[in-house]
């Protein structure tokens, strides 16, 4: 297997372990956690700058990261973009089916499903301007400048 293919099967599977700890475990976060989101949150009221970010803001925010990851190693695995968003979106979705069927701790929300789907998109997105990127900076490098 080649190095970068084996770095693509690790990466995908500590993301697949990270997410399955995030969002398929029933309790969603352990107490000490939510006491320093509670906090974090509190101290961002405190400002006029920053009192936007609400708790809810605060989580849907964290979704669209979790699925960040998503979207990038979907593409790096060859999928166009908007498989990725198919593929983020189905996940997203099978992750609250089993949240509302199996988790009674746990609460599905459509807004996670939107939330996941957009962190998808934005991976996606930026994986692709990323490899774009470096492809056109690589392929620049080999031009000899007189």
């Amino acid at each position: 297997m080649r190095p970068r293919r084996w770095a693509l099967v690790v990466a995908s599977a500590a993301y697949a372990v990270v997410l399955w700890y995030l969002t398929l475990r029933p309790v969603p976060y352990e107490p000490e956690v939510q006491g320093i989101v509670d906090l974090v949150v509190a101290w961002f009221a405190r400002y006029d700058v920053t009192a936007w970010l609400t708790l809810d803001r605060v989580e849907f925010l964290s979704n669209v990261g979790l699925f960040v990851p998503f979207g990038a190693l979907a593409v790096l695995w060859g999928a166009r973009w908007w498989i990725a968003v198919v593929c983020g979106l189905a996940a997203s979705g099978i992750i609250e089916l089993v949240q509302l069927s199996l988790l009674a701790e746990r609460v599905p929300d459509i807004r996670d499903l939107v939330a996941n789907t957009t962190g998808a998109a934005v991976g996606a997105a930026l994986t692709i301007l990323i490899v774009r990127a470096v492809r056109r900076r690589s392929r620049g490098s080999d031009v000899v400048r007189a």
